[in-house]
């Protein structure tokens, strides 16, 4: 039997966060909430225009047969059919350098994040790109548990054509011992 993962958003400041398991989408928008509809909360194009940060992470409610789950990874494996002019998404995910992210006091923001400052992965990195307990080569042997922050963040300039962006598929892996 295998471990029971999945990827969880908190929003809102931390005093009141509200953690949102099993998210549906990671659509990003003009709000600080999860399964975003953009149609609902449309991010408008312009010169450092930002949606809200998305603050995730993995969590292991149980390792049923597994002893271990490690390398966690992510990364758009389809940019479905590229991004946009003048879209970025920008993460906070390395595979070397690593330093793990702190919840926010205030929440996410949607001005430039201070955390997700590399460009999100668009291939399978070659090692984990994102820690469990402040390391990289941390592992979940207890659960439940979560992973370190994951966070993203999609921005825009003036030159990004109105309308809805191309849909890109995120994949989010681990290892299980």
């Amino acid at each position: 039997m295998a471990a029971t993962v999945t990827i969880n958003e908190t929003n809102g400041p931390s005093a009141s966060s509200v953690e949102t398991p099993n998210i549906a989408n990671l659509n990003f928008g003009s709000n600080d909430s999860p399964n975003i509809d953009p149609a609902t909360y449309p991010i408008t194009a312009g010169d450092g225009v930002h949606s809200f940060e998305k603050w995730i992470r993995y969590y292991v409610s149980t390792l049923g047969g597994s002893s271990r789950v490690d390398n966690l990874q992510v990364w758009f494996s389809s940019l479905g059919g590229g991004y946009e002019s003048g879209e970025y998404v920008k993460a906070n995910l390395v595979t070397s350098g690593y330093s793990p992210a702190t919840y926010p006091t205030g929440g996410p923001v949607n001005t430039a994040s201070a955390v997700a400052v590399n460009a999100m992965p668009t291939s399978q990195p070659a090692g984990a790109n994102i820690g469990i307990g402040g390391a990289l080569s941390g592992g979940i042997t207890v659960a439940p548990a979560y992973s370190d922050w994951i966070v993203m963040q999609l921005g825009c300039d003036h030159t990004t054509p109105p309308g809805n962006s191309n849909i890109k598929t995120i994949t989010f892996q681990w290892d299980e011992q």
